[in-house]
């Protein structure tokens, strides 16, 4: 096992936010693998929230999260 940071937005939306860091979290994360420890970072009107994670990436996994990109820094406000 190893772990792989993460940075996602996730976009503004109505309705309940827990269940949609979770499910954004879980899409994320490659087969088998897990978040182990997640914060929000950040909060802009246009973009969302910025996510950032540890996952736990299981052996033999994609190096890169399945389904969501990794802002590097020229990505950040």
């Amino acid at each position: 096992m190893r772990l792989v940071p993460l940075e996602l937005w996730l976009a503004p939306a109505a309705g309940p936010l827990l269940p949609r860091l979770r499910q954004a979290l879980a899409q994320a994360c490659p087969a088998g693998g897990e978040p182990l420890r997640w914060a929000i970072t950040a909060a802009d009107p246009q973009r969302g929230l910025r996510l950032e994670a540890v996952l736990i990436q299981p052996d033999g996994a994609a190096a890169e999260p399945s389904g969501q990109r990794t802002l590097t820094p020229a990505d950040r406000p």
